[in-house]
């Protein structure tokens, strides 16, 4: 049984302050505290206060008769609500227990409403066009320069939240649209005349190549978050938000398009996107490299084994698999429960994702998923039988 002093020695290298005698101290409720019911009761009250300020903006945008020239009310709106809110929560509700109070989510309802203002009226001062790219780009970085900024200025973290995710977006669809511009060069991209023309195989393998090198920069900022996520609670915010939207970027969109919405799908065939299996095996090879701490250590027949799952799994495209079991581990290498909450909560999505999306019949998903069942059986029987853990491995585990 793993001891007080390595859980303790364990802690404090991950930067929680954490001594002995805090284990012999009785725990106390302290006031002001609030249970995780409260927090969702609170955060609905929240939510419906953010509905009606947001309609009555547009009630009175109406009455007002600045429809023409509605991104001048909302830059107004936006600046005066997302100042005050600022303000507040820099000066009088940093603490956790008063951001999550009545009138701190008070607060942050007038902060998101003015944030989604700012943003709403930059799309009407530069008149964005998505295919033009030059306003689209304009329109992300200055998002992302005010989530900066406000991440500088004050620490909420919801809101923080939120902002990245948003921001995040904006930069990726202005990437990838300005990426598919130059892959595509004078090509015909609109989804509907390739599929009247019968080309709509080429919109999948300019989409793919797009997917490959907007996923290249998600990984690495992932990456680097995880390096210094024991060192500030913020960058585990930072790092939710980027694994939330590499787990939206893994989602089979472009098998559910060509399944619902092209007439002669039985008759087009999406091409594997091979730089992106390459890209999942290099990636979750080099966590599982991690975990086990170098690359020298994966010469083990152990570790190869989990090296050829590796492999099979990115060699059939499960990605979003792949993403969620490499959660999972190091949520429970690092002794971060929210990290592996999330490895757990994307396991059974992106699984039931993969299936879904598979062009065969349901008698044959039957058979691949109680052939499956039966291999993951299998490899745990071998593994149990051939390869001894070692007492390290047994108090982690």
């Amino acid at each position: 049984m793993i001891s007080r002093e390595q859980v303790t020695s364990d802690l404090n290298a991950y930067g929680v302050a954490l001594e002995l005698s805090d284990w012999d101290e009785p725990s106390e409720r302290k006031e002001g505290e609030f249970g995780i019911f409260a927090i969702i009761i609170r955060v609905i009250a929240g939510l419906f206060i953010l509905g009606m300020m947001i309609i009555s903006i547009g009630g009175l945008v109406a009455i007002l008769g600045f429809d023409g020239e509605w991104y001048v009310v909302t830059t107004i709106i936006g600046l005066i609500a997302t100042i005050v809110a600022a303000i507040k929560f820099r000066n009088a509700y940093s603490s956790l227990e008063r951001q999550y109070s009545f009138m701190g989510l008070l607060w942050l309802s007038l902060l998101l409403v003015g944030k989604a203002c700012l943003l709403a009226s930059l799309y009407g001062w530069f008149e964005v066009s998505w295919w033009g790219g030059e306003s689209a780009w304009v329109v992300a970085l200055i998002f992302a320069a005010i989530t900066i900024a406000s991440c500088i200025y004050y620490r909420m973290y919801l809101e923080a939240f939120l902002a990245v995710v948003t921001s995040i977006f904006l930069l990726d669809a202005s990437l990838a649209m300005e990426l598919a511009r130059l892959i595509a060069g004078d090509r015909e991209l609109s989804a509907g005349g390739a599929a009247n023309s019968g080309d709509m195989s080429e919109v999948f393998r300019i989409a793919n190549q797009v997917a490959f090198l907007t996923m290249i920069p998600l990984i690495v900022g992932a990456a680097a978050l995880l390096r210094v996520q024991k060192k500030r609670y913020l960058s585990s915010v930072y790092l939710y938000a980027v694994l939330l939207f590499i787990a939206y970027k893994l989602l089979p969109t472009d098998e559910l398009f060509r399944s619902r919405f092209i007439a002669s799908s039985e008759e087009l065939r999406v091409p594997a996107n091979w730089w992106l299996n390459a890209l999942a095996f290099v990636s979750a090879t080099a966590v599982f490299a991690f975990i086990q701490g170098g690359l020298h250590h994966l010469a083990k027949r152990e570790n190869l084994i989990v090296v050829a799952v590796i492999t099979l799994l990115a060699a059939v495209s499960m990605h979003g698999v792949l993403l969620a079991l490499c959660l999972l581990a190091l949520g429970h290498v690092r002794h971060d429960r929210v990290l592996w909450a999330i490895g757990l909560i994307y396991l059974p999505v992106f699984l039931f994702s993969y299936y879904y999306t598979l062009n065969l019949d349901l008698l044959t998903k039957s058979y691949i998923l109680v052939a499956s069942g039966l291999a993951i059986l299998g490899a745990r029987y071998v593994l149990g039988r051939f390869f001894v853990a070692t007492k390290k491995e047994q108090a982690n585990a």
